[in-house]
């Protein structure tokens, strides 16, 4: 069976869904059990450079990668349940290196530029904003429609630029507020699901920081290490109790953000309040060779008892458990790309 080339994984805002973009189309999987739950192949779509797929929904993201019979500017929204392409968004520039959605907004991204659209129903450019000076572009989106929230990378070396886009339209913007993160350059940022935090790391890669995005109040570090390191993925679970991040050292470190005493089912209202203020090292390591492309939280098997899910270089998917008290375990392992229905096994050419 030949190889197929993976060009990009995305994981949805619940952590549930994550799509893998390849040159022969779009698969889309569960987390948890792992299984596949739909692919669109390469005669619907093209190769596909980056995909993301809205929440739960229907509607798959994409754009196409270089050389595909799609050009690498523009987006497409693919309708699964019809089995059509339903829109197409053209952006001046270069190629489309990333693509962010939420129930109300979707960013397009390019190389020192994006773009912000309302979306989906309609679908219009409501601004498009030049970002930092460095080639990749960092951006972070929250998935809470009452908190929308956009951080990017800004001009000024280790500084974030944060937008409320409930205060952004076609005829107002509201400025966005600045934070300087790091004094390097920015690597990697993630904003958690109720857009109150967000999480950024240089390119040093020894301390991950936290922001208030409401205020850009610094809220604490944590120290992942004291040795430079290159940052794969920076990810909240999605009730925001804890941080991964993974990096070239080999290694996913998982903080506890909130005390131990706090209430895990908090309200949204009091989550702010719970944060331990001060440095913080990781509660749990896990060693992992793979670089990591995206990271996932599962349910645990109990309050005490968590999961995580790596997604990996190569098609490989890794699913271990840890506690408060930093012992892991190794729950599952697979090859994701390996997956798929008997009708699909058995046209694959050898």
């Amino acid at each position: 069976m030949r190889s197929i080339k993976i060009n990009s994984v995305g994981i949805n805002a619940d952590q549930d869904i994550f799509s893998v973009a390849t040159d022969s189309g779009i698969r889309l999987f569960n987390v948890n059990p792992l299984a596949l739950l739909s692919s669109v192949s390469k005669d619907l779509v093209g190769s596909v450079g980056f995909c993301t797929i809205l929440h739960r929904s229907n509607l798959i993201i994409f754009s196409g990668a270089p050389g595909s019979k799609f050009p690498s500017n523009t987006v497409f929204v693919w309708d699964d349940k019809a089995k059509e392409l339903v829109l197409e968004i053209a952006v001046p520039g270069g190629a489309i290196l990333n693509i962010l959605a939420s129930y109300t907004h979707l960013i397009v991204v390019q190389a020192r530029k994006l773009h912000i659209f309302q979306f989906p129903n309609p679908c219009k450019l409501l601004r498009s904003e030049e970002v930092g000076l460095s080639q990749k572009t960092i951006c972070a989106l929250s998935a809470d429609v009452t908190f929308p929230c956009l951080a990017f990378s800004g001009f000024k070396i280790g500084s974030v630029q944060i937008m409320r886009l409930d205060k952004v339209s076609s005829t107002l913007s509201q400025h966005s507020k600045t934070v300087d993160a790091h004094q390097n350059e920015i690597a990697h940022m993630a904003m958690n699901k109720q857009g109150m935090l967000l999480a950024t790391g240089s390119i040093k890669g020894t301390v991950i920081r936290i922001f208030d995005t409401r205020t850009c109040a610094p809220m604490w570090e944590f120290r992942r290490g004291t040795d430079p390191a290159g940052l794969h993925c920076i990810q909240f679970s999605p009730c925001s109790t804890f941080l991964a991040v993974s990096s070239d050292k080999g290694t996913i470190h998982i903080f506890s953000c909130r005390d131990s005493k706090s209430n895990v089912g908090s309200t949204k209202k009091n989550l702010l309040q719970q944060f331990m203020p001060s440095e913080q090292r990781s509660i749990a390591q896990i060693s992992l060779e793979p670089r990591v492309l995206t990271l996932a939280f599962v349910p645990g098997s109990s309050t005490r008892i968590q999961s995580i899910v790596a997604l990996c270089a190569g098609g490989t998917y890794h699913r271990f458990s840890f506690g408060l008290d930093g012992h892991t375990n190794r729950e599952g392992f697979d090859y994701f790309m390996q997956l798929g229905d008997e009708e699909e096994f058995w046209t694959q050419p050898l």
